[in-house]
């Protein structure tokens, strides 16, 4: 299996910073960068196009929180960033920060249930940015009779961390799971978790 280096800034980064940091990463082959969303976090999807257009290589995995917005719009963002940019963009979608910031947004779920919105909100995301239309989708959190964009290209979605809900999102309909490096024996319990060799 390839080896593929991403990195995630430090939340407390400045936009200069990032950006002396995304000229190092890119001259020594680092595929992507994580860019968060979050109530303290500056807007992923503006960074992103800055960055876009003075870094030709590397690719962005933008955090999307489906309390912060409806996934046709997510996929318009998605399938419009492919064509301005190449295809150098993924979607990290997360299921929710803690209580008090997913109140922020009027999101008041359940973790359980935010996962299977989650589940939802890939899904259809992932389907309209690849094939621009979605006809009868009747979930539990999203129900869409007929909608139509203009498509994108091949989207990979990514989940993160290491409960057994988010393990099971990525086993499901992720592209790659992802797993920050911490020490030896949780990565190896990690491991043992997932489906792959």
């Amino acid at each position: 299996k390839k080896l593929v280096l991403q990195w995630m800034p430090e939340r407390t980064h400045s936009y200069g910073e990032d950006k002396s940091l995304l000229k190092i990463l890119e001259d020594n082959g680092f595929e992507s960068i994580l860019l968060r969303a979050g109530a303290s976090q500056p807007d992923p999807w503006v960074n992103a196009a800055s960055y876009a257009t003075e870094f030709k290589k590397i690719k962005f995995m933008i955090a999307v929180n489906p309390a912060m917005m409806t996934p046709v719009y997510c996929a318009i963002k998605t399938a419009t960033f492919q064509k301005m940019f190449g295809n150098r963009v993924s979607l990290n979608i997360v299921s929710g920060a803690n209580a008090t910031e997913q109140s922020m947004y009027m999101d008041n779920l359940p973790i359980e249930h935010r996962y299977k919105r989650s589940y939802e909100f890939a899904e259809l995301v992932k389907q309209l940015v690849e094939t621009g239309k979605v006809e009868n989708y009747c979930g539990e959190f999203y129900k869409i009779d007929y909608a139509e964009i203009q498509p994108g290209s091949k989207l990979d979605i990514l989940f993160a961390g290491s409960s057994d809900e988010t393990i099971e999102l990525a086993n499901n309909l992720g592209s790659t799971h992802y797993h920050s490096m911490e020490t030896p024996n949780s990565y190896l319990d990690f491991r043992n978790k997932i489906n792959v060799t």
